[in-house]
């Protein structure tokens, strides 16, 4: 992986598919009472499986559930941003470009570094948070083109991604009011699209909303414009139009 992220980053489905593979092996170690400690891309190879962390490099007997989850965090910053991060973490938290879900994983990443109040302790809550930002990416139509393959001369280092059919939209685009970047900053109670103080819960219409109230993940639906939509870790991201 070390090869394709030199490259930029990856497109966000990939992103959050590849990082729920690493922190689903990492899960795996943590409930054995081991640790990896060397989770860097030199460490993930990508199969037609998905990605693959290879064994550490003689450093588990040093590490932490800690040290994993910080180097998971800086792994999966890398993978959203394609940069390694410094002193500017706080800051690509705070502002992450247009679309939320992306800005939600790379707020995840910085908290896994400890960058951003609420760090992770759990390797498993850090796994689950990983995937339900993926089912959401899936769930709001996120077309993202196939990573390009490593070079020629690497091939053998890194395996190229698997192929998939090539997609007609322009990378990273959603389907209209797919995601929501308000004008403003979000506030608790507030509509994130005509802003009036009119909310309130809302009850799930789907397994699937049903599966995010399980997750304590609120819905909200605005009694003017009446406009559905979730609060995940603390961005609002549309539902549907209506109620």
């Amino acid at each position: 992986m070390a090869v394709r992220l030199s490259q930029g980053p990856l497109p966000l489905q990939f992103a959050l598919r590849y990082a729920a593979e690493v922190a689903g092996t990492l899960r795996q170690l943590h409930n054995e009472g081991r640790f990896h400690g060397d989770v860097e891309p030199g460490s993930i190879r990508i199969t037609d499986a998905g990605a693959l962390l290879l064994p550490p490099n003689g450093h588990s007997h040093l590490a932490t559930a800690r040290d994993d989850i910080s180097e998971f965090g800086a792994l999966l910053f890398q993978m959203l941003t394609g940069a390694k991060p410094n002193g500017n973490l706080r800051a690509a938290a705070r502002e992450g470009g247009r679309e939320t879900i992306r800005l939600a994983a790379t707020r995840l990443a910085a908290r896994c570094l400890g960058a951003l109040p609420d760090p992770p302790t759990d390797i498993q809550k850090v796994s689950t948070e990983v995937r339900l930002l993926g089912v959401l990416a899936r769930q709001h139509g996120v077309e993202d083109e196939l990573p390009p393959a490593p070079p020629v001369l690497e091939a053998a280092q890194e395996p190229a991604a698997p192929q998939v059919p090539p997609v007609t939209a322009p990378a990273e685009t959603v389907e209209p009011r797919a995601v929501l970047e308000p004008a403003e900053p979000h506030t608790e109670g507030a509509c994130p699209r005509c802003s009036a103080h009119l909310t309130s819960e809302s009850r799930p219409h789907t397994a699937f909303e049903a599966l995010l109230r399980a997750f304590h993940v609120p819905i909200r639906r605005c009694g003017r414009c009446f406009h559905r939509y979730v609060i995940l870790f603390g961005l609002p991201i549309e539902r549907s139009a209506h109620a």
